[in-house]
């Protein structure tokens, strides 16, 4: 008779990460890629290392690959890959800029990531001095705010 600690090792194939772990078929294999990423990036952050930039920016783009357009995670994914690579340096900016254009305009992604492209673009052009890059990034995040109904509007459907 085997106990439920046997049965568990016997089922558990011991095979190394991430091969093993994330499978290339498996739903949530862009999520766990974006999160390793965030890991790579927090730890480039922290010691500058260019690898460790590099290894993110790798992981952001495998988990944008794995993931289809209209899942939330490409859209986090490639906010993430944007960031980083303008983290990595200048010469980045335009891809990073243009990653930002696309999911502020990709109908399919939440509201808010489509707000915080628009402004992550503008303000990723306003650093580098691309300062009608800007306009156009912070003009798309404004545009992108849900109107608010002024309190009248809101009462009119009221009846008191």
């Amino acid at each position: 008779m085997t106990t439920t600690r046997q049965t568990w090792r016997r089922r558990r194939k011991p095979t190394g990460w991430p091969c093993g772990a994330i499978g290339q078929h498996r739903p949530q294999r862009g999520g766990y890629l974006d999160n390793w990423g965030n890991s790579a990036h927090a730890r480039f952050r922290a010691t500058l290392q260019r690898a460790d930039g590099e290894q993110a920016v790798a992981l952001f783009r495998q988990a944008r690959e794995a993931t289809p357009p209209y899942d939330p995670v490409h859209t986090l994914a490639v906010l993430n890959l944007a960031a980083a690579l303008l983290d990595l340096g200048d010469e980045h900016t335009e891809e990073a800029l243009a990653l930002w254009r696309e999911v502020a305009g990709e109908r399919s992604a939440p509201q808010s990531s489509r707000i915080e492209a628009a402004a992550s673009w503008g303000r990723g052009a306003a650093g580098h001095g691309q300062w009608r890059t800007a306009l156009d990034g912070y003009a798309a995040a404004t545009t992108k705010v849900p109107a608010t109904p002024r309190p009248r509007q809101v009462l009119a459907g009221v009846s008191m």
